[in-house]
């Protein structure tokens, strides 16, 4: 984390505050969280308003003892900062850099924020009738660039398989009879989790030149928000029963849509599972998450004929799709890793061992 970005101050300027008591509320790379007051006193002046973003080195506050007088010599002076190709784009185009809200660290102008500007002046002097223009920032700006990265420095490879998930929804409603409410997430999950005990090297990453291959299987599963996506972890999820990985999930789901989630819950993926069945999607191949190897898309289960034993049935099938970084692994391999997942979900008893 380089910066972070000023949500809500929890105290007002003035107001005593004691020491762990919870101070601003922050939104960093991947999550909100908030930050306790170091001491306690008065909370003197704030330095960093809401909506501001701040390099992690710099002050946002200053807390006093009761009557104490704060000098002009410790508050930081407000300064422009911006990057020398930004300065020289506004010296060129006659743009007024105290206009400009950088997006860079700490808020920094970088060139692109100059560049972005100049389209703007031009779309005015153009008279191009614009709507709305939506700023990529916070944690949409952290996906876009942790996305981005993805594209450009991972050489991805996707396949997909269709499974029959009759055997895995019987389990959910015989468990469901037992008062055990299990997610189908929760069994894909598993499912992985078991089918990368057998084939660590997709619970792994690229780092320079080696692959790193991890022995803990944490597996983040991505939520869906109104402004974005995050991806808490489910940490050691090869050793958790299919009922403790459920409540997991859904106690981390909720966490995030209410801005609760901590650093913690999102920090450690070794592997991720992306799920949009309940969107009605059939199959898709998302994004690996970097650093990590691989990531599982999810569609939908849906009704369809198949062929058993030269009969023609109506079963639940599911398409599942497998995307891994090619300097991990080559296409065989990968295939058997989804073969493998495809066959937990088709003999998910094995999922209660």
């Amino acid at each position: 984390m380089e910066s972070g970005k000023i949500v809500e101050w929890l105290k007002k300027e003035g107001e005593e505050v004691k020491e762990g008591e919870a101070l601003v509320r922050v939104e960093g790379e991947k999550t909100i969280f908030t930050v306790e007051a170091p001491e306690s006193g008065i909370l003197g002046r704030i330095l960093a308003r809401e909506g501001e973003e701040v390099p992690v080195t710099e002050p946002i506050a200053i807390i006093t003892s009761p009557g104490e007088e704060i000098t002009e010599e410790v508050i930081p002076k407000e300064r422009i900062r911006a990057s020398p190709a930004a300065k020289r784009l506004a010296e060129k185009y006659g743009v007024d850099l105290s206009r400009i809200k950088g997006t860079g660290p700490g808020g920094r102008i970088i060139k692109e924020d100059m560049l972005r500007a100049i389209e703007e002046i031009k779309e005015k002097k153009a008279e191009i009738k614009i709507r709305k223009i939506i700023k990529i920032e916070g944690m949409r700006r952290t996906i876009a660039r942790r996305l981005s990265e993805s594209h450009r420095t991972i050489p991805a490879v996707a396949i997909v398989m269709e499974v029959d998930m009759s055997k895995a929804l019987d389990l959910k409603r015989k468990l469901k009879e037992k008062h055990q409410n299990v997610s189908i997430t929760a069994i894909i999950v598993k499912a992985t989790a078991k089918a990368l005990e057998q084939d660590l090297m997709f619970n792994s990453s690229v780092k320079e030149d080696k692959i790193v291959v991890y022995d803990e299987i944490n597996i983040g599963v991505a939520v869906s928000l109104p402004d974005g996506l995050v991806v808490p972890v489910i940490r050691n999820a090869n050793k958790k029963t299919l009922m403790e990985i459920s409540r997991e999930i859904e106690t981390l789901s909720n966490k995030a849509r209410k801005e609760g989630l901590s650093p913690e819950d999102v920090a450690g993926g070794t592997f991720t599972v992306s799920n949009l069945g309940t969107k009605d999607v059939e199959f898709f191949t998302p994004i690996i998450n970097p650093p990590q190897a691989a990531i599982l898309g999810v569609g939908t289960i849906s009704s369809k004929p198949i062929s058993i034993e030269g009969k023609v049935e109506i079963r639940p099938m599911m398409y599942i799709s497998l995307v891994f970084d090619h300097r991990v692994a080559d296409g065989v391999p990968a295939s058997e890793f989804l073969r493998k997942i495809k066959k937990n979900l088709e003999n998910p008893q094995i999922l209660l061992e």
